[in-house]
């Protein structure tokens, strides 16, 4: 069921730090990133591209990027990052290009959401990429890494032998909440 918007949002936590990818998803991904790169070149799918990064006549970095077809992207769309300098500036400006150039800015869990509608994960590898980004422990990290791979029954027997009522229960808070905005 591909949808018919684009999105974008940062992709790396906001602030000082060496990189800031920048990610879009969706039906004009290969546009955006088009009318970005300087110079102009043939785009091959799922290598990274050496480039400038231009809007309106203005430089805004000089960035690795690369553009992921439908059938090779997490979200099951067309993908494009930018892995522009770190800090706040120039990511910044990037979006703010991609945003002028059609893409909306994405809601919190909505690449997440793409992957689940479009098919490319199942409720229970979408629960556990939030149960691994809100690890606190090696050991959580390790278990939400492995059920990303799972189905969702090993994810239940494994709440199961855990006694984890929390892991069970958030698994159906999200169930409900994907369920709800798909229908």
């Amino acid at each position: 069921m591909p949808l018919r918007d684009t999105i974008a949002a940062l992709a790396t936590p906001p602030g000082r730090g060496g990189v800031a990818i920048v990610r879009v998803s969706g039906p004009d991904a290969p546009g955006i990133m088009r009318a970005l790169i300087r110079p102009r070149r043939e785009i091959k799918y799922r290598y990274m591209h050496y480039v400038s990064l231009e809007y309106d006549g203005c430089l805004l970095d000089k960035a690795l990027c690369v553009l992921f077809e439908r059938e090779h992207s997490f979200t099951g769309e067309y993908v494009f990052e930018a892995h522009c300098h770190g800090g706040n500036m120039a990511a910044a400006a990037v979006l703010e290009a991609v945003f002028a150039l059609g893409a909306r800015p994405a809601q919190p869990g909505e690449f997440i959401k793409r992957a689940f509608i479009n098919g490319k994960i199942s409720l229970a590898q979408a629960e556990s990429v939030g149960e691994l980004i809100d690890a606190r422990t090696a050991q959580a990290a390790r278990m939400a890494a492995a059920l990303m791979g799972s189905s969702e029954t090993t994810l239940y027997v494994i709440a199961l032998y855990l006694g984890s009522v929390r892991m069970r229960t958030s698994r159906y808070c999200v169930a409900a909440s994907l369920i709800s905005t798909v229908f």
